[in-house]
């Protein structure tokens, strides 16, 4: 029971009297890992549970953790649930989409004992964003999330924010002479290499911005 429980989210468990062993084994990351999201083509929110299989073309060596089915939603998923969950896969994602007009910007400063403090400033062009015309105002929530990986590809911290936009039209047209709007988060850390992510999501008008960059601390 408890290894099928484990086995089916792609976990593992330790079921012998080495129980210190066992610890190191469940406790100690692999030297490198990798990150596969899935997301199923006309998904039918049925709720019924689904069945997948992962497995390597050429597995000599190599083992693969993975769930092993999903549970599809039972209803349809409003736009707020769709750019969480687009947000959360692009997260762990590695390519790169530039729908939106955002840069990314990251700042090291040095404070008091070993651990450095990460700046990532999200930098976004109001006047370019895809408005949608609600209740006399020109509407959007831009949905940010800045997070910080160590040199293993391993996810170490993510801050998020929320930006709710909801502009009469003369404040609109004056967004022409406004600087970008900036978005900064901040994360305290040790001297090494790091990949930082960001991913910048329209809820309104569903477009994306994700972006990453590698950081040296020293």
């Amino acid at each position: 029971m408890l290894d099928d429980l484990a086995h089916s989210t792609g976990g593992s468990t330790s079921s012998d009297n080495d129980l210190l062993g066992g610890f190191n084994r469940l406790a100690t990351p692999p030297e490198y890992v990798y990150y596969l999201n899935f997301y199923p083509r006309d998904l039918k929110p049925d709720g019924k549970y689904h069945d997948i299989k992962v497995k390597l073309t050429d597995g000599k060596g190599f083992s693969v953790q993975a769930r092993k089915g999903y549970w599809a939603p039972s209803h349809e998923e409003d736009a707020a649930t769709m750019a969480t969950r687009e947000i959360g896969e692009a997260v762990f994602a590695r390519d790169e989409v530039h729908d939106l007009p955002v840069d990314m910007r990251t700042a090291v400063s040095r404070g008091e004992g070993a651990a450095a403090e990460l700046a990532v400033t999200a930098e976004i062009d109001l006047k370019l964003l895809h408005y949608v015309k609600a209740d006399e105002r020109n509407s959007d929530d831009v949905m940010v999330v800045a997070a910080v990986f160590d040199h293993n590809g391993n996810f170490l911290e993510g801050k998020q924010h929320l930006l709710q936009l909801r502009l009469r039209d003369e404040t609109l047209a004056g967004l022409e002479q406004r600087p970008p709007e900036t978005l900064k988060s901040t994360f305290n850390l040790s001297p090494g290499t790091y990949l930082v992510r960001l991913v910048v999501r329209s809820v309104q008008g569903g477009a994306m911005t994700t972006t990453s960059g590698s950081v040296e601390i020293p």
